[in-house]
């Protein structure tokens, strides 16, 4: 949100795609619109074999929350009205909406898949490996 931000403020028109949208208003004191939102956490899953995705659909009052690991995945629903600590999973007693919002977040996740530029491949001289290793980051 930063970057269409600054460009409103600089008077300068976003180009068509920029992810993101403008926090200028709140500047000016007024309010923005709540919209969807798509969040996720790679971390645990990228710096161990065995680590954890969690992904979250956010669209309020509800916030979905999936979670992957070697072991299965389990799915969360909270209502962050009546209940802004995630203390009550409503995902069995409100299964309708719990799947809604799963087919919202799965298919954000393969908007995001499809748009997103390829990963590059590095190559790393050998001296630059070993003193990866060295410090244990292979």
């Amino acid at each position: 949100d930063l970057l269409p931000t600054v460009l409103e403020l600089l008077g300068v028109r976003a180009p068509d795609g920029l992810a993101g949208r403008s926090l200028a208003p709140l500047l000016a004191g007024r309010e923005l619109v709540e919209r969807p939102l798509y969040l996720e956490t790679l971390v645990p899953a990228l710096e161990r074999p065995l680590g954890i995705e969690v992904r979250a659909w956010l669209e309020p009052p509800y916030k979905l929350i999936h979670t992957q690991t070697q072991a299965g995945e389990r799915v969360e629903l909270y209502d962050l009205v009546a209940d802004p600590a995630e203390a009550m999973d409503l995902s069995r007693s409100h299964p309708s909406i719990a799947t809604e919002m799963a087919g919202r977040l799965a298919a954000e996740r393969a908007r995001i898949e499809r748009t997103a530029p390829a990963p590059e491949s590095i190559v790393v001289d050998p001296e630059t490996e070993a003193r990866l290793k060295s410090l244990g980051y292979l």
